[in-house]
């Protein structure tokens, strides 16, 4: 609650500073936001560039706060990678939805405090979403383990599987200790599962949302793979803008922000959560 409002008080007084400063008037038109051309539930649907009658929930999302903030908003979808290098160039005016790595501020803005772009604000996160570990039942690999701490017996020919480009990589290298040789990577979470009933990897390592979704709808996958507990990381997902884009409307970004952590906490982004769910999930 007590974010909600100070978050409520920062947009009006943003607002009273535009109503003497022209902050309206000198606010963009236009912008231009990417996001990954992969499926993410229930954030964004779709393993193309096309945006159907259900684009996702924070697709929804941004049209909902653009449309409050009075600028037009154009969509593009492209791979996770090249949405990050065309916020660096400032070709895209921000991105959805980048977990916090402290080398992608080299590419962009993240929400943050006290004018110190390292000083990230949590607080102001689009969504909080687990990576977890999926393996198959009754596997080729009884020697691979999870206990919570530690993942024992991957190797050259018990490897990881995990999209490419995707944060949960450098958790894997560096708080797992897991040699990158034995992390192969794919263009999304399908065919790591795909290579997981294969026997082509050991595990597969994804975010819950999307794993979850190919278990609950997909009868082959969920007879023969499981998700193992506890996560291997649970992280917070962000709009991030472009260098270019903040320095030119600092007010403006931040006002975004605000509104997206209203717009979240209201029973209107629940709404939205639940047509989704009902829409996508457990359907025969």
């Amino acid at each position: 609650m007590k974010v909600l409002i100070n978050s409520f008080i920062k947009i009006i007084f943003l607002s009273l500073i535009g109503a003497t400063t022209g902050f309206a008037v000198t606010g963009p038109k236009n912008i231009t936001f990417g996001f990954e051309n992969k499926e993410v539930f229930p954030w964004y649907i779709g393993n193309d560039d096309k945006m159907g009658e259900y684009p996702g929930v924070m697709v929804e999302t941004m049209r909902e706060v653009a449309a409050e903030m009075g600028v037009k908003l154009e969509l593009k979808r492209m791979p996770w990678t090249r949405c990050l290098l065309e916020i660096k160039s400032g070709d895209l005016n921000a991105t959805f939805s980048g977990s916090f790595k402290k080398d992608r501020l080299e590419n962009g803005v993240y929400p943050h405090r006290n004018q110190n772009l390292e000083d990230l604000d949590k607080d102001r996160h689009l969504h909080i979403t687990s990576y977890v570990l999926y393996r198959k039942k009754y596997d080729d690999f009884p020697h691979v383990k999870w206990d919570g701490n530690t993942i024992n017996g991957i190797s050259a020919k018990s490897k990881i599987g995990v999209p490419k480009g995707y944060s949960i990589i450098d958790d894997l290298v560096k708080k797992y200790q897991i040699d990158p040789a034995h992390i192969e990577e794919s263009p999304q979470t399908i065919h790591d599962f795909k290579k997981l009933l294969s026997g082509r990897v050991a595990l597969a390592a994804a975010l819950e949302d999307t794993g979850d979704v190919y278990l609950s709808q997909d009868k082959e996958i969920n007879k023969w793979i499981e998700k193992l507990s506890p996560p291997l990381v649970k992280k917070e997902y962000f709009l991030i803008f472009s260098h270019q884009f903040y320095n030119k409307y600092p007010q403006f970004a931040e006002a975004f922000w605000d509104r997206l952590v209203i717009f979240r906490k209201s029973a209107k982004f629940q709404n939205l959560r639940d047509k989704y769910n009902k829409n996508f999930l457990n359907k025969e």
